[in-house]
């Protein structure tokens, strides 16, 4: 029994120091509405006009991590923004890479967010995409994609995300 369990400790410990984790992210564009949170009776108090549009770019908020596997899949686990109760949302997520070329990687995405309720059709939160993986600088890489929802009467969306392998 003891040989089983150090066979088992160190299988474990050879394969998370030979592990490639990968820390990801998606940039998304947001809009801001100047005293669109001001309840009446308040004094808008801001340096713009009420109604004025702001756009801003976000990283952090579909920040992840994942677990490369031998060089074709990774499995890992990102925010995927707040929901109605300002709490964030998570999503499993899964790559396999289909190609390598000489200038990227091509790889097949795919998403899923498991906190929902069990009485809808769980392809509902699925996300399958299409993505290269551009190598940028040393492990940096910039990962143009377009995923598409399964849910039905959705259109799919052009993304661009950033990745650190470390």
């Amino acid at each position: 029994m003891k040989k089983i369990l150090l066979t088992l400790v160190l299988g474990f410990g050879l394969l998370t120091a030979n592990a490639q984790w990968i820390a990801v992210t998606t940039i998304n564009k947001t809009t801001t509405i100047a005293g669109e949170d001001i309840q009446p009776g308040e004094v808008y108090d801001l340096d713009v006009c009420p109604g004025t549009k702001r756009y801003h770019f976000d990283i952090t908020d579909k920040l992840g991590i994942g677990y490369k596997i031998q060089d074709k899949a990774i499995v890992g686990i990102a925010r995927s923004g707040k929901d109605i109760n300002d709490e964030y949302n998570y999503d499993v997520f899964a790559r396999y890479n289909i190609r390598n070329t000489a200038l990227a990687d091509i790889w097949v995405t795919c998403e899923y967010n498991y906190f929902h309720s069990s009485d809808e059709k769980y392809t509902d939160y699925i996300d399958l995409g299409l993505m290269y993986s551009i190598e940028v600088w040393n492990s940096f890489y910039l990962e143009p994609n377009y995923t598409k929802s399964m849910k039905d009467g959705e259109e799919g969306q052009f993304n661009i995300a950033l990745s650190y392998i470390f």
